[in-house]
């Protein structure tokens, strides 16, 4: 990366720190963040429209997804439109109007997808579109049950919907910050513990409800879940169905993978072709391609998932 990408990534940064320790009050910069971002990271533009107009919680979020934005993608990009927020897109191709060749585009012309994260893309053996979005999970999590947490038990694997309650940032060594959120649903009290991710302190304020899957442990009686995943109340993205689990490398996570192939899913999922004769299909009761594709990435069973990975095992 040129020396003033790297310049403007720290500055960047700097910013969304800022942003957090004055909590969220969108004045780290005299111009808004919004704008900020606009000007020096437009790839992320959509990520913050409408963001002086927003709840606290939602520009929490924001940051959060900002964080995880510039994590992977180029900065000093040129502007872009909102149907190509990877910032680039070939000659000749319009980004609204895709067909089955485009499928076959290198990956950094995705959705979100930009030169550092095509590299790191490519060492989970993705390197198209097609590629991304064909990249099979390795199983399925069942997130779709929640339960009060008055009847939780130790080493349940368990959602949870519940108020936070106090939130508490701890160094308990010279490396090591641990963030420890109370929160409680009326029947019971859990404390959720995160570490080495201080910036959580600020995404968890007290009063707002969230979601959280774990492992359910004691501690001193107590009932705690260590670094389970969250997200807002109903969001349903990470909880609250079933999640597909992907294998994942330095750089590439679960969750921000999903993220990828859910946005440009929705944009090439009309431009499959299926080469199977549909009495064929009938035949062995296999899905359409598009269609199982879809089921893989966001199955409404698991009986859909099994039937979703037949259907692409046997066309192939």
């Amino acid at each position: 990366m040129p020396q003033e990408n790297e310049d403007m990534t720290i500055r960047i940064e700097k910013v969304l720190k800022l942003e957090g320790a004055r909590g969220y009050n969108d004045d780290a910069v005299t111009c808004g963040l919004e704008a900020f971002i606009q000007q020096n990271l437009p790839s992320a533009l959509s990520l913050v429209v409408g963001y002086a107009q927003s709840s606290p919680f939602d520009r929490q979020k924001a940051v959060s997804l900002l964080h995880d934005h510039l994590a992977g993608a180029d900065v000093g990009e040129e502007p872009v439109d909102d149907e190509n927020p990877a910032g680039t897109s070939p000659p000749g191709v319009n980004p609204i109007e895709v067909n089955l060749a485009d499928l076959l585009l290198p990956v950094r012309y995705a959705k979100g997808v930009g030169e550092k994260r095509a590299a790191r893309l490519h060492k989970l053996g993705i390197d198209t579109i097609e590629d991304l979005l064909t990249y099979l999970p390795r199983r399925i999590e069942d997130r779709s049950h929640f339960a009060s947490i008055g009847t939780l038990r130790r080493n349940q694997e368990v959602a949870v919907r519940a108020e936070i309650l106090a939130v508490d940032q701890i160094r308990t060594s010279e490396r090591t910050t641990l963030v420890k959120a109370a929160v409680g649903d009326g029947t019971g009290f859990l404390y959720a513990t995160w570490f080495n991710q201080p910036w959580l302190a600020k995404q968890l304020p007290r009063g707002e409800t969230i979601d959280l899957f774990g492992k359910v442990e004691t501690s001193y009686g107590k009932l705690q879940m260590t670094s389970p995943v969250w997200e807002p109340a109903g969001e349903g993205m990470e909880i609250g169905r079933l999640v597909p689990i992907y294998p994942v490398t330095e750089g590439v996570s679960d969750r921000s993978l999903r993220a990828l192939i859910a946005r440009n899913f929705t944009l090439y999922k009309g431009v499959f072709c299926d080469t199977l004769p549909d009495p064929v299909r009938e035949r062995h009761h296999l899905l359409a391609k598009s269609d199982a594709i879809g089921s893989l990435h966001s199955p409404s069973s698991l009986e859909t998932f099994e039937k979703a990975r037949r259907s692409l095992a046997f066309e192939e």
